[in-house]
C-alpha cells in the first residue's frame, strides 16, 4: 500500500525523458482556481500513460501547457529537453493532438481536410498520401475520405481528426477521450493503432475517464486529485494501493434476496458490492478481522437462502483503486491542513502567554 500519497511513483522502462514536469503550478486565468498544483511528472519514450482523476480541468490544462497554448505560473515543463516557454515553434511538429470536443465546420471533404493538415505540417504529398491510406485503413475510414465533413457522424469526425493528428508522424501523441462515440470495432482498431505507435518508440499520453479502455492500452496511470498528481505508477501498483479486502462469491438462488441482505448489513462492515450474473464482489471494511468478515457473510447467505457455490478473493477493480487513491489523498491533505492550523493556533497562544508574563 502507498504510505505517502503526495509522493510520485515512476515505474517505467528506462529511456529518454520526453516530458519532464517539475513542481508545476497553473491558476486558471480570471479565477483563483488552481488547475495544477506543484505537479511533478515524467514520461519516457515509448511509454503509454493514462491520465485520470477527479478533475478534467487539470488534465486539459496540462495538455494546453504541453502544446504551448498556456504558460506555467511556476515550476518547469520540458518537452524533448526544451523548456515549454522558450521552445521553438517547430517543436510542435513533433506533437500530435486529438481533442475531446471536435468542431469541424468547413464544407470540404475528409481527404481535402487531411491534405490541408499535411500541407500545414510541411509533409510532401507522396508521404502524406501513404500515411493517409495507412491510417484510414487501420481506422476503417477509407470509404469516407470523399465525404463532406459536415455529413460525417461524430465517430467519423473523431477518426478524421485522429488521422490528422498522426499524419506528420509525431513523436508525442496527446489524446483526449480517443474512443468517445466509437463502436466496439473502432475501439479495437484504436487500441491496435496505439500499440503500433508506441512499439516504434513513440510516446502516448491519454486523458480519459474510460478506465476499461485505459486498462487495455496503458501500462501506467497518473492520478490527479485536487490539481495534484496523487499517484503515478503501473496498473498493478495502483491496484495494490486499494487496501480493501474483497471476496468474490458465486451462488445459486435469488439475487434479489441476497442483495437485500447485503443492503441491510452494509453498515456493519460491507463498504460496497457489485453483482455480475451469478457472482457478487463484496468489499469489506479493512478494519474487520477475517473471522468477522466470514461470520457476517455466512449470516447473510443463510438469511437470503442462497446456495454458496464458491468464494475466493477477487482482483481489485481499477475504478475502486483510483477512487481509493483520490479519497486517501484528500484525507491526507485535510489532516495536514488541520495539523498546520492547530500548530499556528498553538504558536499564537504561546506568544500571547509570553506577553502576559
Amino acid at each position: 500500500m502507498c504510505k505517502d500519497f503526495e509522493m510520485v511513483f515512476a515505474e517505467s522502462n528506462p529511456g529518454s525523458i520526453i516530458l519532464d514536469v517539475e513542481n508545476l503550478t497553473k491558476i486558471v486565468r480570471g479565477t483563483h482556481r488552481v488547475a495544477l498544483s506543484d505537479v511533478t511528472l515524467k514520461v519516457e519514450a515509448g511509454q503509454v500513460l493514462g491520465l485520470v482523476g477527479d478533475n478534467r480541468t487539470s488534465r486539459a490544462t496540462l495538455f494546453r501547457l504541453i502544446l504551448g497554448l498556456q504558460t506555467p505560473d511556476s515550476g518547469s515543463l520540458r518537452i524533448f529537453g526544451q523548456d515549454c516557454v522558450s521552445k521553438s515553434p517547430q517543436l510542435n511538429n513533433r506533437i500530435g493532438f486529438l481533442p475531446e470536443n471536435i468542431e469541424l465546420k468547413k464544407n470540404i471533404s475528409a481527404i481535402q481536410y487531411l491534405r490541408l493538415i499535411a500541407g500545414l505540417s510541411g509533409i510532401q504529398e507522396e508521404v502524406a498520401a501513404t500515411r493517409i491510406a495507412k491510417y484510414s485503413e487501420m481506422l476503417h475510414f477509407g470509404d469516407y475520405l470523399g465525404t463532406s465533413i459536415r455529413k460525417l457522424s461524430k465517430s467519423g469526425r473523431r477518426c478524421l481528426v485522429f488521422i490528422g493528428s498522426l499524419i506528420h508522424d509525431p513523436e508525442l501523441l496527446l489524446l483526449e477521450e480517443p474512443v468517445k462515440d466509437l463502436s466496439l470495432v473502432m475501439r479495437k482498431a484504436v487500441r491496435r493503432l496505439i500499440a503500433d505507435f508506441a512499439a516504434k518508440g513513440n510516446t502516448v499520453i491519454i486523458s480519459s475517464d474510460d478506465l476499461l479502455f485505459l486498462e487495455q492500452v496503458t501500462g501506467d496511470l497518473a492520478i490527479f486529485a485536487e490539481g495534484h498528481v496523487a499517484f503515478q505508477g503501473s496498473l498493478v501498483s495502483i491496484k495494490d494501493t486499494r487496501d480493501i479486502p474483497t471476496l468474490s462469491v458465486s451462488f445459486s438462488g435469488s439475487a434479489d434476496k441476497f442483495e437485500n441482505e447485503l443492503r441491510i448489513e452494509a453498515n456493519r462492515g460491507i463498504l460496497s458490492y457489485r453483482f455480475a450474473t451469478d457472482t457478487c464482489d463484496i468489499y469489506f471494511d479493512p478494519e474487520m478481522f477475517l473471522s468477522e468478515r466470514l461470520r457476517l457473510l455466512l449470516a447473510i447467505i443463510e438469511n437470503s437462502e442462497i446456495v454458496l457455490l464458491d468464494m475466493r478473493p477477487s482482483a481489485a477493480d481499477l475504478g475502486d483503486a483510483v477512487d481509493g487513491i483520490v479519497d486517501k489523498f484528500r484525507e491526507t491533505r485535510v489532516s495536514k491542513l488541520v495539523g498546520l492550523q492547530q500548530a499556528v493556533e498553538q504558536r499564537a497562544l504561546d506568544y500571547s502567554e509570553a506577553d502576559l508574563n
